[in-house]
C-alpha cells in the first residue's frame, strides 16, 4: 500500500473551470485520472498496471494542513520477472483467438505483463495525485508525504533506474535550486540502523539534485502520519520507542511532482532496499516507512510545481 498526502493550500484555480463538486470528489476524479493514463488497475481480474485504487478524500480544515490524500494498493508480485500464463478453458481461447501451446489448457499467446515494482510507480503516483487535486483549485503546497505500509524489502536498490532520467531536469545555467528538508521514519531501530542508512541518502551531488543530512528536521518539517497510524515491522505491531527518523537538507531543480516523485521514489528504495540486503535483517517480511519532503521557500502556487 502507497499513501501520497499533500499539505498547504487549495486556492480558487485562476486558469481551470471548477469542478462539479455534487458529481465528482477526489477519489472519482483521481480514479477518472488513473485510468485516462492507463495507471490504474481497475478490477482483480485486469492485468496488473502501477496500482489499483483504494481511497482518497480532501481534508478541508485539517488541523495539520493537509489538503488530502490518496491510498493506492501495489503489488510487488514478481517485479521485473515474467507472469506465469493464465489457465483458460478452451472455448475461451477460441473466443479470444488463441492458439493451444503444449498443455491443452495453457495457452502460452496471452500473457499478462509482469508486476509492477511499486518503486517504479511512486512517480506517476505524485504526478497523478498533483493532477487530481488541480481539477479542484490552484494547489499551493507546502508538504507531499509519502507512506508505504506492508510492502516488501527489496533484494536490489533501483537507483539504476532513477538515475536513468535525471536530464528531465536538467534547468538552465543559473537556475536558483529550490530549498526544502526530506525527513524519513520506517519501522526499524535508530540504532544500529540510522548509522547505516544514512548514507544512502546522502547525494552530495547527484546531477540536478542535493541531498545532506541534518541533526533533526525542524518540527514543521516531521512526519506527521495519517489517522494517528504506527509504522510497525509487522501487521500490528506498535511503534518502536527507538523507532529510526532521519532528516536531511534537500535541493531540488524545481518544485514540481517529478522532482519530489524522483526524491521520494530515493527515499522508498533506500528504505526497501536497505531493508532487503542487510544480514541481520534477512526475513523480516515488511518494513513501514514514511517519507516527507517540505518546502522551505515559497515558490508560488501550481502544486507541487
Amino acid at each position: 500500500m502507497l499513501v501520497v498526502e499533500y499539505f498547504g493550500r487549495l486556492l480558487p484555480s485562476a486558469t481551470l473551470a471548477p469542478i462539479d463538486a455534487a458529481e465528482e470528489d477526489l477519489h472519482s476524479v483521481f480514479r477518472n485520472r488513473a485510468g485516462l493514463m492507463g495507471w490504474l488497475s481497475d478490477s482483480d481480474d485486469q492485468p496488473s498496471r502501477l496500482w489499483a485504487m483504494e481511497e482518497a478524500e480532501l481534508t478541508p480544515g485539517d488541523p495539520q494542513g493537509r489538503i488530502g490524500f490518496v491510498q493506492v494498493g501495489v503489488d510487488p508480485g514478481q517485479a521485473g520477472g515474467a507472469a506465469p500464463p493464465p489457465i483458460l478453458t478452451e472455448a475461451a481461447a477460441v473466443d479470444l483467438g488463441i492458439a493451444a501451446q503444449g498443455s491443452p489448457a495453457v495457452y502460452l499467446g496471452y500473457l499478462p505483463p509482469a508486476s509492477i515494482d511499486p518503486i517504479g510507480a511512486i512517480p506517476p503516483l505524485i504526478q497523478c495525485v498533483d493532477d487530481a487535486l488541480h481539477r479542484f483549485g490552484d494547489v499551493d503546497a507546502d508538504a507531499v508525504q509519502l507512506t508505504g505500509r506492508f510492502l516488501p524489502p527489496r533484494a536490489e536498490s533501483a537507483e539504476l533506474q532513477r538515475h536513468a532520467y535525471t536530464g528531465w531536469f536538467t534547468v538552465a545555467p543559473g537556475t536558483p535550486s529550490v530549498p526544502a528538508v526530506l525527513s524519513v521514519e520506517c519501522a526499524l531501530a535508530a540504532a544500529p540502523h540510522a548509522g547505516l542508512l544514512r548514507p544512502r541518502l546522502t547525494w552530495a551531488w547527484d546531477g540536478p539534485f542535493r541531498c545532506l543530512p541534518l541533526p533533526q528536521p525542524p518540527p514543521d518539517c516531521r512526519v506527521q502520519l495519517l489517522n494517528d497510524w504506527q509504522l510497525g515491522v509487522r501487521f500490528g505491531e506498535p511503534a518502536r520507542p527507538d523507532q529510526l527518523r532521519l532528516a536531511f537538507r534537500v535541493d531540488l531543480p524545481e518544485w514540481t511532482p517529478a522532482a519530489v516523485g524522483w526524491v521520494l521514489m530515493g527515499a522508498a528504495d533506500a528504505v526497501l532496499s536497505y531493508a532487503g540486503g542487510g544480514r541481520a535483517l534477512q526475513g523480516l517480511p515488511a518494513c513501514d516507512f514514511s517519507a516527507r519532503v517540505t518546502r522551505l521557500a515559497a515558490t508560488g502556487a501550481g502544486g507541487a510545481g
